[in-house]
């Protein structure tokens, strides 16, 4: 995955976050929107670029040890993810 599609990634998980966690309510200050910091202590997991990461990984592990005689199939939609760096 690239730099840009991490952000966009963890921009769209922070907003989802946002929208799953909603307001919090303080006795002085009334509602507010939940910050960066406050959204990751509540979830201890990794964020879902590693995740998708790790997946593609476990993917990429059988086929780098095949041997060189045996070409693995092409798969629909996996030519993107082949031009990818890991």
């Amino acid at each position: 995955m690239t730099h840009s599609s991490d952000d966009r990634l963890a921009m769209c998980e922070k907003k989802t976050l946002r929208r799953i966690f909603e307001l919090v309510y303080e006795n002085d200050l009334g509602w507010r929107i939940r910050q960066n910091e406050e959204l990751c202590e509540l979830l201890d997991g990794p964020d879902v670029a590693k995740c998708i990461m790790y997946k593609r990984l476990q993917w990429a592990r059988p086929i780098v040890q095949m041997d060189n005689m045996r070409i693995p199939t092409k798969k629909k939609g996996m030519e993107s993810f082949m031009e990818e760096d890991l």
